[in-house]
């Protein structure tokens, strides 16, 4: 598998001026600490060796556990170098919304001027420490038509290791640290910031979300996430409510209720949903469940779900609707929440 920086050095090296602006959080409690105990957390989520965020590469049907970096990190040396408004969430089945212009998941579109060009700018960013800026501008190129394959593959390695830097680690690089206030929990937490809290558990590897401690601090990132699904690249593609890039996974496009062509709002979300086909029913929990674990409910008969069979991935002809892997779907379940806005494109 190809990862985004080079092999033998450290790909998340502290760039000039990040250190001052993203101190890791205060926890005052050792047990919120992921790399100081040896907690429940899935191994999955604790920091692994420094390597890059490739989990968002979407060639890769089984990413490795680093998504949500537990300790602080910090950008990678390679992207030092040069080389919106709140979505709506009109119930499904609404008259679609009007996409985003064709190329990009949401970002505005760049402005007249090259890659090259851009990305001298996106260098000056990075080196002053605004790196959730960086993340926007680099957004705006994403899927850029005019991008050579070249520019494609070295725009979205930078995208895959600034956002595991700028929204997934503990850095506070999107919204001030979050102080938990007396008998606050982190459901309450994650309805003031519009996102589910099993992500902000995940991103703080916090164990008991309903014993938050007061005056622990928290990194907390503003919702609601949104996903653009590329039917042609068989993409599923996360952005912030700002249009900013946060992630990419492979998917699997089903048969039996085929994604349409739209804009659609999650309508609800389901741990181990029950499974009716044309000839059988599966339960939860059934190894055989074609959807797998987890439902991400668009309206009517579409939505986002898992499968049983890991080589699912890629195929045009599966059951269900749109698939993702067992550990892709259980890490998109817990970004997008119900309202969520997806779009689905050719």
């Amino acid at each position: 598998m190809q990862h985004g920086s080079a092999p033998g050095h450290d790909p998340f090296a502290q760039p000039a001026g990040v250190a001052d602006a993203a101190a890791p959080p205060d926890h005052d409690s050792a047990a919120h600490d992921p790399a100081a105990h040896d907690s429940n957390m899935p191994d999955r989520y604790r920091t692994a060796d420094a390597a890059a965020p490739d989990r968002y590469q979407a060639t890769e049907t089984a990413p490795p556990a680093e998504r949500y970096q537990a300790t602080e990190t910090a950008l990678p040396d390679h992207a030092q170098m040069p080389a919106g408004a709140y979505p709506s969430t009109d119930p499904a089945g609404a008259p679609p919304i009007a996409p985003s212009p064709p190329g990009q998941p949401g970002a505005q579109p760049p402005a007249d001027g090259s890659f090259a060009d851009a990305m001298e700018s996106i260098k000056r960013e990075l080196e002053a420490g605004q790196v959730s800026a960086a993340l926007q501008h680099l957004s705006s190129w994403y899927d850029d038509p005019r991008l050579a394959p070249a520019e494609h593959q070295q725009l979205n390695q930078m995208l895959d290791q600034i956002a595991g830097t700028v929204i997934y680690s503990t850095q506070h690089l999107l919204e001030p640290p979050y102080e938990v206030q007396p008998g606050e929990r982190l459901e309450d937490i994650g309805q003031r910031y519009n996102v589910p809290w099993q992500l902000l558990a995940k991103i703080n590897g916090i164990d008991d979300a309903q014993n938050l401690q007061p005056g622990e601090r928290l990194k907390v990132v503003r919702g609601p996430f949104n996903a653009v699904i590329s039917l042609e690249k068989r993409e599923l593609t996360l952005t912030l409510a700002d249009g900013s890039y946060a992630g990419r996974f492979p998917i699997g496009l089903g048969q039996e209720q085929p994604p349409r062509e739209g804009v659609y709002a999650v309508s609800d979300k389901v741990v181990n949903p029950v499974y009716h086909g044309r000839e059988k029913s599966l339960g939860a929990g059934d190894q055989t469940n074609p959807l797998g674990n987890r439902w991400i409910g668009l309206g009517s008969d579409m939505g986002i779900h898992g499968t049983d069979r890991q080589e699912n991935i890629g195929r045009t002809d599966l059951p269900g609707s749109i698939s993702l892997s067992p550990r892709d779907v259980e890490d998109v379940f817990d970004i997008l929440a119900t309202g969520s806005k997806v779009t689905i494109r050719r």
